[in-house]
C-alpha cells in the first residue's frame, strides 16, 4: 500500500529499532570508504545515463557526500522522524532538477553493498536494517514528494502587502524595485528587522521552494539571492546604529554551510540592537569558529543553519566551546530554515536555545545580560 501522507512515514519511522553505538561507530570510521565505493558504483550502473538527465555527476557526487553525513547523524541520534521527513524533500528536489526516480533504488542498493563489504556483519546489519526501510519506502516516497509542500513562516498581516510586492519583484529580478519596496516600508514606520523578517525571510523561504519545485533554475535562485544581498547591504548602510554596545556576539553560518543569509541578518539584528557582533559569514572551518568565539571573549554565540547534513559541522563548533575553560559560560543559539522542516534535529545539538527569526533571537540574547526593554 502507498502512503501519501507524510505523518504516516513518519509513524512506521519510528518503529525502526535503535541504532547501537558500535554500528555507529562503525559507520562514522568508514565514512569516506563508503562514499567512495557509492560513487564507483553508481558511475559503473548501467542505468547512469538516465539517472542523470541533463545533468553531471557532481551533483550526485554532492548528493552522497550529504547523504552520508545526514544518515551518521540520523544513526547517532536515532531520529528516525528527522529521516521521514528528508526522504520526500531530497527525492523532489533531486527529481526537480532532471533526476531520474530510479536513481534512488539504485543508490541505496549501492550503500548498502558497500557496507556489506567495508563493515563487520555484526555491525552492519542493524545499518542495512534501516536502508532496507527507506528502500521499501520508495513509492510512498515518490507519492508525498509529488503532493504540495509548504513550510511554515509566519507574516504578520500588516506586512502581507510589502512581502507579496517584494516577492514579485523578486521574481522579476528587479533589485532596484525590492530596494524601494523595503525603503517605503521603513518610511511608514516599519523596523529594519521587521523587513528582515516579514519581507526578506520569508520571501526566500519562498524562493527555495521554487528552486525544490523546480520552478526556477539554481542560476535563477542565486540571483535572487544575490538581489536580496545587494538589498540587505543597502537597508543596513542607511541604519543608525546605537552608539553605546552592551554585549558580545560571534555570529557563523554552520561550518560547510554555504547559505549565509540567516547568519547575516541575525548579526545586523543583533548590532541594531547595540550589539558588539563579529560576523564570520559562511563556510568558516570548525577550529576557526569556536577560536573567534573563545578569543573575543564572546557573551554568544549564534549558529545559522540551513542545509540537515550541517549539523554535524555546526555540534562540533558547539562541543569545542564548551570544552574550553574559557568558553563554558557562553552561550549558544540556533536557527535556520533546518528546523523549519526538521525541528527534531535541534535536541541533537548542546545549543541554549533554537530561535525561529532574527528577532526572537535578539529578543532571547537581551534576557542573557538582563535587558528587557528591546
Amino acid at each position: 500500500m502507498v502512503m501519501k501522507s507524510l505523518q504516516d512515514l513518519i509513524k512506521r519511522a519510528r518503529q525502526i529499532d535503535k541504532i547501537p553505538p558500535s554500528s555507529v561507530n562503525a559507520y562514522l570510521n568508514k565514512k569516506e570508504q563508503l562514499l567512495d565505493q557509492v560513487n564507483r558504483a553508481i558511475a559503473a550502473h548501467p542505468e547512469f545515463g538516465s539517472f542523470l538527465g541533463e545533468n553531471s555527476f557532481e551533483l550526485l557526487e554532492n548528493n552522497h557526500r550529504n547523504h552520508v553525513s545526514f544518515m551518521a547523524e540520523i544513526f547517532a541520534q536515532n531520529d528516525f522522524e528527522s529521516l521521514a521527513r528528508a526522504l520526500p524533500w531530497v527525492y523532489r528536489a533531486y527529481h526537480n532538477q532532471g533526476v531520474d526516480y530510479a536513481y534512488f533504488p539504485a543508490e541505496l542498493n549501492a550503500w548498502s553493498a558497500a557496507i556489506r563489504q567495508l563493515i563487520n556483519p555484526d555491525y552492519a546489519k542493524p545499518l542495512i536494517q534501516v536502508y532496507e526501510w527507506v528502500l521499501a519506502q520508495h513509492e510512498s516516497t515518490i507519492a508525498i514528494a509529488e503532493s504540495e509542500t509548504q513550510l511554515n513562516v509566519s507574516v504578520e498581516a500588516r506586512f502581507k502587502p510589502n512581502q507579496q510586492e517584494f516577492m514579485g519583484a523578486l521574481k522579476a529580478r528587479d533589485m532596484k524595485q525590492c530596494l524601494s519596496i523595503s525603503q517605503q516600508a521603513l518610511k511608514l514606520g516599519a523596523s529594519l528587522q521587521d523587513i528582515f523578517n516579514h519581507v526578506i525571510y520569508p520571501s526566500m523561504v519562498e524562493v527555495g521552494l521554487q528552486w525544490e519545485s523546480g520552478e526556477i533554475s539554481v542560476a535563477e535562485e542565486h540571483q535572487a539571492t544575490s538581489i536580496v544581498n545587494s538589498v540587505i547591504s543597502a537597508l543596513y548602510l542607511e541604519a543608525d546604529l546605537p552608539m553605546k554596545q552592551t554585549a558580545t556576539a560571534v555570529v557563523s553560518a554552520a561550518p560547510s554551510e554555504r547559505h549565509e543569509m540567516g547568519a547575516w541578518m541575525t548579526a545586523a539584528c543583533l548590532e541594531l540592537d547595540g550589539w558588539k557582533v563579529t560576523y564570520l559569514g559562511s563556510d568558516i572551518p570548525a577550529e576557526e569558529v569556536a577560536m573567534t568565539t573563545i578569543r573575543v571573549r564572546a557573551d554568544l554565540l549564534a549558529l545559522s543553519i540551513a542545509m540537515p547534513f550541517n549539523i554535524p559541522s555546526a555540534r562540533e563548533v558547539i562541543e569545542a566551546v564548551r570544552a574550553d575553560p574559557l568558553g563554558r559560560n557562553i552561550k549558544v543559539m540556533v536557527g535556520g530554515q533546518v528546523f523549519l522542516q526538521f525541528p527534531g534535529l535541534a535536541s541533537s545539538l548542546d545549543a541554549d536555545a533554537c530561535l525561529s527569526n532574527c528577532m526572537e533571537a535578539v529578543d532571547w540574547a537581551n534576557k542573557l545580560i538582563g535587558r528587557s526593554d528591546s
